[in-house]
């Protein structure tokens, strides 16, 4: 039998995966019916390219972070969290940069029209980079996290479907869905932060390279 907080957490995933699941579904018919199909393929495509680097920034820390926090007896110690918490934070946004630093001028490079639309999907990757999903995970307690995805995917939707104006230019999408990402990704980082008393320490490049050595396998 699921206890009150399990069953929570459970819901809350599913809230956040159902946000995740029906926000395509209602807004690309809308930027197809209304931008036409040449549009809507940069729009797609460019997207496409930009989820590969959710993979690479995801990396293997929502297994590694999850089994340090569990396995671990200093799961309540706040120095030792604030080590975690920004050693994966901070590798996350490194892997981000190196692979943007890389990717955005092969795409200006092989396919130069899809790059405005490329630099509003990259909006996307950054918020998997600094959403801590997995340090929820971890402590099971993903309602804030839910909370915050339902809500700002919720204001996307109204602002798409009921207040988006005639004379935006379909390279404003990739954008517009991006800024609902990270909003939802800054605020539930910060809940995380403020929620847990965690302090800022800097990675040494030691970790860092820890981790991506470490995480590698499950990676690949």
């Amino acid at each position: 039998m699921m206890t009150g907080r399990t069953l929570q957490n459970y819901l809350s995933l599913t809230m956040i995966q159902a946000a995740n699941a029906v926000l395509p579904l209602i807004i690309f018919p809308i930027v197809l019916s209304r931008f036409g199909s040449e549009e809507y393929t940069r729009i797609v495509v460019s997207e496409a390219i930009l989820l590969l680097v959710v993979a690479a920034v995801l990396y293997s820390f929502d297994l590694v972070g999850v089994r340090a926090i569990v396995q671990s007896d200093h799961r309540t110690d706040k120095t030792w969290l604030s080590a975690l918490f920004f050693d994966v934070l901070i590798t996350r946004v490194l892997i981000f940069c190196a692979v943007m630093a890389v990717l955005l001028p092969g795409i200006w490079a092989v396919r130069p029209a899809l790059l405005p639309y490329a630099l509003g999907w990259v909006l996307v990757p950054l918020s998997y980079a600094i959403q801590p999903n997995w340090f929820y995970q971890a402590h099971e307690r993903n309602l804030p996290l839910a909370v915050v995805s339902f809500v700002s995917r919720a204001f996307l939707l109204i602002y798409v479907v009921l207040m988006m104006p005639d004379t935006l230019g379909a390279v404003w999408i990739p954008a517009i869905i991006g800024a609902a990402f990270i909003s939802g990704a800054v605020a539930s980082l910060m809940y995380c932060i403020v929620a847990y008393g965690l302090v800022f320490t800097r990675p040494p490049l030691v970790r860092i390279m820890h981790y991506l050595w470490t995480g590698k396998e499950i990676f690949l």
